[in-house]
């Protein structure tokens, strides 16, 4: 074999740079909170929304301590399913942790698929007095997100259907800044659970940042700073929203068009600038459904080379080099959460979400320390402290058990029935002789390539090379 002909069979990985990666994470983050999820949060939540959005924000960045220490001291970083299956592989807390992650993605996807039908409907309504269901637009905006998932090509440029929508939007809203009143402000008043039980999903963006790690430039630097330039940019302009938003407009606001920010732009009388903003703002939703579904499709085919989930899911179509299968199965299932309502949907995916969470710090406090560039102190009672705080914090999605426990249990039944031996399986032939975790490699700056010709066994090697 000439090397011409060896070098077409290494794919070599392109790097992203950090700003790419935080515009990423968190226009997906803000598409959720502020676009979809923001009118109602100001209708229930009352002139408490800002406080409340900046206490979530504390609540999601102790959660993400938990992610980042995992994340720098095992030989791949990932998102929670990665790092739980790192620790825990082959477990039923292993496949709990990527079962919840993918309810958590569904419930997403299809808050921003019904948030899409609705917000055109609207438009539809307003501009041309056109009546049509949400639903069947909806349903459009699904099937073009899956045929362009069939596209051969991919466009980087798509990340900007994400950032520029939203920068004109925000930078829109400071129109509003000289009709804010302070007295519509204090005193604050509102139910803080109604914020947290919504607005909890809206982080699952945090999931798309710590996907995004393994492609970072200079990774041993820019990995903390991800997550916590994501944590802290996407909450603190939810807040500035919130503020603005409660500042602005008098107690009992509700939105004609559902979009808060079109309502920020169109203040001063001119009809014509919020129909623009609000249609700039259906731009941002297809695009961040599309990182959503992706983050989907890497977690169901990484769980099913585990073992975990029928092999069908793993054949790639020879003409579009896609899983279609799996594509086929996600189809079905979003189309089943229009038959429920969207912010039933964010309260669910949001308690699902939390519950990965608590499973991240769980592992955290059942592994001992392993030396890395980020350590939390006194371990394992940070993350044991955090753990107990998510518990307490779950007692308010009190009415939202029972739909998610039984689908939690429908997938643990699963995983005893199938995924248990199957994983075994998955990892026979396979023996790998582990050095001890205390030890510390004295060659930390050098790389392994681990040329790979069969995408069968690209994870097994993988693990292999890191290991």
């Amino acid at each position: 074999m000439t090397e011409k002909t060896l070098s077409q069979h290494i794919r070599y990985s392109y790097s992203i740079g950090l700003l790419r990666a935080v515009m990423t994470s968190i226009s997906v983050i803000l598409v959720i909170s502020i676009l979809i999820l923001m009118g109602d949060l100001v209708q229930f939540s009352g002139s408490a929304l800002p406080l409340i959005v900046f206490l979530l924000m504390i609540f999601i960045g102790m959660n993400m301590l938990g992610y980042l220490e995992l994340s720098l001291s095992l030989p791949s970083s990932g998102g929670a399913y990665r790092l739980v299956q790192s620790c825990e592989e082959g477990s039923w807390l292993a496949f709990l942790t990527g079962w919840a992650l993918i309810l958590a993605g569904l419930s997403a996807s299809g808050l921003i698929l019904q948030a899409f039908g609705l917000w055109a409907a609207a438009l539809l309504k307003a501009v041309f007095q056109i009546s049509i269901p949400h639903l069947p637009i909806a349903a459009g905006l699904l099937a073009l997100t899956v045929i362009y998932k069939l596209l051969p090509v991919r466009s980087k440029g798509l990340i900007y259907l994400l950032g520029i929508p939203l920068a004109v939007l925000l930078a829109g809203s400071l129109a509003a800044l000289p009709k804010l009143q302070i007295s519509n402000i204090f005193p604050m008043q509102g139910d803080w659970r109604v914020t947290f039980r919504l607005l909890l999903i809206a982080f699952i963006g945090m999931e798309v940042a710590a996907g995004l790690q393994g492609d970072l430039s200079n990774r041993s630097v820019n990995r903390p700073r991800l997550m916590w330039f994501s944590v802290l940019l996407s909450g603190l302009i939810t807040t500035l929203v919130g503020i603005f938003l409660v500042g602005v407009f008098s107690p009992g606001y509700i939105s004609l068009i559902l979009n808060p920010l079109a309502d920020l732009a169109g203040i001063w009388g001119n009809q014509g600038l919020q129909t623009g903003m609000g249609l700039i703002s259906l731009l941002a939703m297809p695009a961040a459904l599309n990182r959503i579904l992706s983050q989907l499709i890497r977690q169901i085919y990484s769980m099913t080379r585990g073992g975990y989930w029928p092999e069908i899911f793993k054949k790639i179509n020879p003409r579009t080099k896609k899983p279609i299968y799996l594509l086929l199965a996600l189809v079905i299932t979003l189309s089943l959460t229009g038959l429920v309502d969207y912010l039933t949907l964010a309260r669910v995916g949001s308690l699902f979400y939390l519950i990965v969470l608590m499973a991240v710090n769980f592992t955290l406090t059942r592994q001992e320390q392993i030396g890395s560039s980020f350590q939390l102190p006194i371990h394992p009672w940070i993350p044991a402290l955090v753990l107990v705080i998510d518990l307490l914090v779950s007692t308010i999605w009190v009415r939202d058990l029972p739909p998610v426990l039984i689908l939690l249990a429908a997938g643990l039944v699963f995983f005893h029935l199938y995924g248990k031996h199957h994983c075994i399986q998955a990892k026979e032939g396979i023996t790998v002789f582990k050095s001890d975790l205390k030890e510390v490699s004295t060659k930390q700056n050098k790389r392994i390539l681990v040329p790979i010709a069969n995408p069968e066994t690209a994870g097994t090697l993988l693990r292999l090379a890191g290991t």
